[in-house]
């Protein structure tokens, strides 16, 4: 989203960051659909899949612009190769599809420490017009879980950044409280998992091996 709202076609009726909500839209089945919101948008209860003209009558102002997923994995991929400034392993996240990896063993203390190389990141990002929700971790499961699910995230709402470190030996007791989806399982097993009653990485990790059919 924003770098859609940084290459619009008309960037003056985008001068303030957060002026106005901002879609991303989609042709799907011969209609037009929403396929990405901002955070304005998302407060106003627009989300993707909903068509184009129901969003419009929750957000009459709305603007809106054509979803380039192409571009979005050109401007990641640019991200990634200046992340050699940190590290010289980064890649895409192949899974959640709009966020980084970066193997930072052995250099976060090059910039006093994985706390300040996260606030160095951060800020660096948000010099780019990036809003960003990071975390550092022992393991890249717990990182990811913790960036995407993590009670910190998006705690800013100005266009800033966010940030944890997962202290080593903290691990469980950090994602217990986390959804299911927090552990990359698809949006099937998910279901079938809130069907079983069960919605936290806690209630499986209570669970006795054995007890959960197989699928």
């Amino acid at each position: 989203m924003e770098r859609a709202r940084q290459t619009t076609p008309s960037p003056s009726q985008y001068k303030e960051r957060h002026s106005r909500s901002l879609a991303t839209v989609a042709a799907v089945r011969g209609g037009m659909r929403i396929a990405g919101t901002d955070q304005a948008a998302e407060a106003a209860g627009i989300v993707p899949g909903l068509p184009l003209s129901d969003a419009r009558a929750l957000v009459p102002d709305l603007s809106v612009c054509d979803a380039d997923p192409m571009a979005d994995t050109r401007a990641l991929e640019a991200l990634a190769d200046w992340c050699a400034l940190y590290t010289p392993l980064s890649a895409l996240d192949r899974v959640g599809g709009d966020g980084l990896w970066l193997d930072i063993s052995g250099c976060a203390h090059l910039f006093g420490g994985e706390e300040r190389l996260l606030a160095d990141l951060g800020e660096r990002l948000r010099g780019f017009g990036y809003e960003s929700v990071l975390a550092a971790a022992s393991t890249p499961g717990a990182a990811w879980a913790m960036a995407r699910f993590g009670n910190y995230a998006r705690q800013d709402g100005n266009g800033g950044s966010s940030a944890c470190r997962v202290m080593a030996g903290t691990e469980r007791q950090t994602l217990d409280p986390l959804p299911v989806a927090a552990l990359r399982l698809s949006a099937d097993v998910c279901e079938g998992l809130h069907r079983l009653g069960i919605r936290r990485i806690g209630d499986l990790l209570g669970m006795a091996p054995g007890l959960l059919p197989a699928t």
